[in-house]
C-alpha cells in the first residue's frame, strides 16, 4: 500500500499521555501490516530518530510515537509526505489515567508538584499544536476514536495514502479492540472510581487550566470557576511558574 504520488508517507504521532496512542497505534500496524514501520522516540537503540525516517527499508508508510515533553520538535517540517497527528483528550479523564500510570502514590503531598508540573505541559502543548494548529496538523481527539474509530482512523489514512480498504480497517479495529482491555477498547470511565479521585484537586486543576486552554470544547466537570489559591496544587503551580521549571513527565505511558 503505497502512499500518494508513490512516495513513503511518514505520520509523526504527537500525543497527549492516555489519549489513545496504543489504540491508535496498534489498528494502523493492523491495517498496512508489512507496510508500515513503526518506531517510539523514547527508545533510540530502535530508531534512527530522523524526520522524515532515514530506515525506512521498503515500507511505504512510517508511524513514529512522540510526547513531544520537551516541546522541541519541529512543527514546520510537514509536507506532502509529511504529518503530524495530535492526539488529545478531556483533560481530566486524560489527567486520572495518566495518574493511574505515573507511579505517583494517590495518597503522597508529592502529587500535587506531580500535576502542577503535567498541567505546566498540557497547557504549553496545546498552544503549540492545537491553538491554532500549524500546517500539516491532522486532529485526532480520543472522543472521536471512541465515538467512531472507523471514521476517525479512516481520515487520518485517508490523507496519507489517498484511500482506504474499508473492510480491511474495520478487521484491523475489531482485532485491535479484541487485544485491549479483555475485548472492549474503551469502556466508559467512572471518575469516582479512581483512586486518584480527589473532587477539590481536580477543581483545582480545571479551574487553572481553563485560563489556559479555554477553548478546545470541552465542558468542565466541575464548574471551572476561581481557582482556590489556598489548595496545595495550585500553589504548587504558581511557584513552578514564577520558577518557570519546565515539567518532567515520564515517557513510558502511552
Amino acid at each position: 500500500m503505497e502512499a500518494k504520488q508513490g512516495t513513503p508517507f511518514h505520520y509523526i504521532g504527537v500525543s497527549l499521555p492516555r489519549s489513545g496512542h496504543s489504540f491508535f497505534r496498534r489498528a494502523l500496524i493492523r491495517y498496512f501490516r508489512h507496510g508500515l514501520k513503526f518506531c517510539d522516540a523514547y527508545k533510540p537503540e530502535r530508531c534512527c530518530q530522523a524526520r522524515p525516517c532515514t530506515a525506512l527499508g521498503g515500507a511505504q508508510v512510517f508511524y513514529q510515537k512522540n510526547h513531544d515533553f520537551d516541546l522541541g520538535l519541529d512543527p514546520t517540517m510537514a509536507s506532502e509526505s509529511l504529518a503530524y497527528v495530535v492526539q488529545y483528550r478531556h483533560p481530566i479523564p486524560q489527567l486520572l489515567s495518566y495518574l493511574e500510570h505515573s507511579g505517583v502514590d494517590p495518597g503522597s503531598p508529592a502529587r500535587f508538584a506531580w500535576m502542577a508540573q503535567h498541567l505546566r505541559y498540557r497547557a504549553a502543548f496545546v498552544r503549540k499544536w492545537l491553538r491554532p494548529a500549524p500546517p500539516g496538523v491532522l486532529r485526532l481527539r480520543y472522543e472521536d476514536l471512541v465515538a467512531n474509530p472507523q471514521r476517525a482512523i479512516g481520515g487520518i489514512i485517508r490523507h496519507g495514502v489517498g484511500r482506504v480498504n474499508e473492510r480491511r480497517l474495520a478487521a484491523a479495529i475489531g482485532a485491535t479492540a479484541g487485544k485491549i482491555a479483555g475485548g472492549d477498547a474503551f469502556e466508559p470511565r467512572v471518575l469516582e472510581a479512581s483512586a486518584h479521585f480527589d473532587r477539590a484537586s481536580l477543581a483545582a486543576y480545571e479551574a487553572l487550566l481553563l485560563e489556559e486552554e479555554p477553548d478546545l470544547g470541552y465542558a468542565p466537570m466541575f464548574g471551572g470557576g476561581t481557582p482556590d489559591a489556598a489548595h496545595p496544587m495550585v500553589r504548587a503551580y504558581r511557584t513552578q511558574a514564577r520558577a518557570h521549571a519546565m515539567p518532567e513527565q515520564s515517557p513510558a505511558c502511552e
